[in-house]
């Protein structure tokens, strides 16, 4: 809504700054600039592997939180968990509306079906998809076209139950929200997997198969690379690119594709060391690979492969750091993905997405905006435009025919046929839509013109169409009466209509000085209000008060208009603060570097502080607690905070004294589960003598644990409180009791 913003950066001396830029980077997870819940810092702890789907989304696996998030590419980006759980996942892929999620702890790959075409969820299905997945299974009929979706739903769900297979040995729930199933490979089986390829060094061709209830694959190849840290792998034309991190046998290599077979010998294109220090990411972009070099700090693009094998620079400086914009710096570029000229790359240290783009684009873009703001008269002070009523049209069907050719582009590249709103890379349907009424508006105005007054085109101000003017005018014929009727609309029309157009001329003088003024006039240049055609007021009538009191009491009860929040004024207005832009920026992320080469313990080392860190404490350190063992009343103090979801946790055992009730003797350390704690005792109500705990009588009194089904109790203590409850208590019957009796203190020695 900046519009003298909007004026600068379009503006020509701007684009030619921007041209003469190669790429810019921009960290789009954690945003830096607003206030948002879903996109804050701390998001993503550590993101190493992304991919991105047709629909402009980008999946991201977290290794060290064990979840894959899904982010919405508008701005700010929306980020949403899809499933959690997961232990390591350092691998995702999408094909077919279904994402593959390697797990380098579970040593297996799972795969999540997110609209329910390969593995039948009917709760989720629309009716099409029933249909369809009624007649894939054989169990379509004739009759079933009359059926509502409740009962197509019914049927389908009976024919999952009938085939289901019990997979519970498999684990495939590990979702938090979606599941997520394990991956069957059918003829092998693999180990820490990353994507479709094998820490091992193993490269696996899988063919999948889907039969409405479950994915499974089976192996078509298995080549054997000996090539371990093999993290990343594209497919490119006829050829298989990874990347291995190994700092020795590591590099850039590729294995040529014959139809379904993979060729056994390897092709080392670029190796660790020298230009390239260590590869961790691939990933195809335009004519050549692009890859992340994590301890360079730096993206490169590779190209001329299997001829020159070219590899140079093309974002980042090689320092450590979180900078966007030009001399962009990186931690620890991870994996990436690229969309035709966009490149998204994760950074593992830093917990960050950022997206590289090229200047090219945005700078056609920048000029096609600001042939749009000339076109409808905004301009920058010193810049003026004296282009035609007709030529400023021409240029605006310019436009138009751009952002409908950048629509097809998207179309073409994603398949997608549904409207574009935005996440998919172009103007929204609803702006592209906007900017086709304002041509039509415009050439209906100046044709209007044509036809009324040929002369005034000369004149004629394309500001006076302005959204602007246009409200003015509403605003005006408002005046006076909050809510008009139709008549009363139709009669103020002519003088608001004149006065207005008397404001917008150029020599506006002419029409607000007396008739009699020296004011040079020329009759064809100017509008003659007299052929302006206009109603006359009626004859003036006085009503009766009864009249009057009628129309008062039908204007207060249907006449008054009520004020609304508009919801661009409640959603989609931006509300930044008073301060620049950059005034707001949010503090770096910690930096928490990760050893690709000993990626698994580093992973778990990583996770058991995220967990500790992030979960809440519910008893902490060094704390007293009190449960039943055997049961037996036991003390015991806590070696660890105790947090949320934690099963188990670890102490030292206070066991009773024999034939000493009141003190508890330290014994051994071991694990309790934390269901089991009935309480805790604040150390200011103990004495604590070497290894030994003493309680009072009144603390071991009211932190004894029931026994039986009754209340364990002396016969003393009985009576006083039958001495104390009051008579209509008394009437009650009285609960059964048991006794505390001599053999409730001896143990056996």
């Amino acid at each position: 809504m900046d519009v003298d913003a909007s004026l600068e950066i379009s503006s020509k001396p701007v684009r030619n700054i921007v041209s003469g830029i190669k790429t810019i980077t921009h960290t789009i997870i954690p945003e830096k600039y607003r206030l948002y819940e879903d996109n804050k810092k701390g998001t993503l702890s550590s993101p190493i592997a992304v991919c991105i789907t047709e629909n402009g989304m980008l999946l991201i696996a977290d290794a060290a939180k064990g979840k894959l998030f899904s982010a919405r590419l508008h701005y700010p980006v929306d980020v949403v968990e899809i499933t959690g759980k997961l232990n390591h996942p350092i691998g995702v892929a999408y094909t077919k509306e279904v994402i593959y999620v390697s797990d380098l702890t579970e040593k297996a790959i799972f795969f999540l079906d997110l609209k329910g075409n390969s593995v039948y969820d009917p709760d989720r299905m629309t009716i099409k998809q029933l249909q369809k997945a009624l007649k894939d299974q054989g169990l379509w009929e004739n009759k079933d076209r009359t059926l509502k979706k409740a009962d197509l739903q019914q049927k389908l769900q009976k024919w999952i139950k009938d085939n289901q297979v019990s997979t519970e040995s498999s684990g495939n729930v590990i979702g938090s929200g979606q599941k997520a199933k394990k991956l069957e490979i059918m003829d092998h089986e693999i180990d820490a997997p990353a994507g479709l390829y094998l820490k091992s060094g193993n490269i696996s061709m899988l063919t999948l198969t889907s039969n409405g209830l479950t994915v499974t694959a089976s192996t078509i190849q298995i080549v054997y690379t000996c090539i371990p840290l093999i993290y990343n792998m594209v497919l490119k034309d006829n050829y298989v690119y990874f990347a291995s991190s190994d700092l020795a046998k590591g590099g850039i290599f590729s294995i040529e594709r014959n139809g379904e077979k993979l060729a056994e010998n390897v092709t080392k294109l670029v190796s660790n060391g020298s230009d390239l220090k260590q590869a961790f990411g691939i990933a195809v972009y335009h004519d050549g690979l692009v890859l992340t070099d994590i301890q360079d700090k730096k993206i490169k693009l590779l190209s001329g492969m299997h001829r020159s094998n070219t590899l140079t620079d093309y974002a980042g400086v090689g320092k450590t750091g979180h900078r966007d914009g030009v001399e962009a710096e990186f931690q620890q570029p991870a994996g990436l993905c690229t969309e035709q000229g966009t490149i998204f790359v994760t950074d593992i240290a830093a917990g960050s997405v950022r997206m590289v783009i090229s200047s090219s684009p945005l700078v056609k873009f920048l000029e096609f905006l600001n042939m749009f703001h000339k076109a409808i008269g905004v301009t920058l002070p010193n810049v003026s435009n004296e282009d035609s009523f007709e030529d400023r049209i021409a240029v605006l069907q310019k436009v138009y025919e751009f952002l409908i050719q950048c629509n097809e582009r998207i179309r073409d590249f994603t398949g997608i046929n549904k409207t574009l709103q935005g996440p998919e890379g172009a103007c929204s349907a609803q702006s592209v839509s906007d900017l086709k009424m304002m041509i039509d508006s415009l050439q209906q105005v100046l044709d209007l013109v044509r036809k009324v007054k040929p002369t005034f085109e000369e004149r004629l101000n394309i500001k006076s169409c302005l959204t602007l003017v246009v409200e003015n005018l509403f605003a005006e014929m408002r005046q006076g009466n909050d809510m008009p009727l139709v008549l009363q609309f139709s009669q103020r029309f002519h003088s608001c209509t004149r006065e207005l157009l008397k404001r917008v001329t150029k020599s506006s003088f002419v029409y607000f000085t007396g008739e009699n003024s020296y004011y040079h006039r020329t009759d064809n240049s100017y509008v003659s209000f007299q052929e302006i055609p206009r109603m006359d007021l009626p004859v003036k009538k006085k009503l009766s008060a009864d009249q009057m009191s009628k129309l008062r009491c039908w204007r207060s009860e249907f006449g008054q208009s009520v004020r609304q929040n508009t919801v661009r004024g409640l959603t989609t207005k931006d509300k930044p603060g008073t301060l620049p832009l950059t005034c707001y920026e949010k503090g770096d992320t910690a930096v928490k570097e990760i050893d690709v080469g000993n990626l698994d313990n580093c992973l778990q080392k990583d996770t058991r502080k995220s967990n500790e860190s992030s979960q809440k404490i519910i008893l902490s350190n060094k704390t007293l607690i009190y449960l039943k063992l055997n049961q037996k009343l036991v003390v015991a103090k806590l070696l660890e905070h105790l947090v949320e979801l934690q099963e188990e946790v670890k102490c030292i055992m206070y066991h009773q004294a024999n034939l000493l009730p009141l003190q508890f003797v330290s014994g051994m350390n071991t694990k309790v589960k934390s269901s089991g704690i009935l309480g805790t005792i604040e150390l200011e109500d103990v004495e604590v003598e070497d290894d030994t705990i003493i309680l009072s009588v009144e603390l071991y009194t009211s932190i004894l644990p029931a026994k039986d089904a009754g209340d364990t109790i002396s016969p003393e203590e009985m009576d006083e409180e039958e001495e104390e409850l009051p008579k209509e208590n008394q009437r009650k019957s009285k609960r059964d009791r048991h006794f505390r009796a001599d053999p409730d203190f001896i143990y056996n020695c």
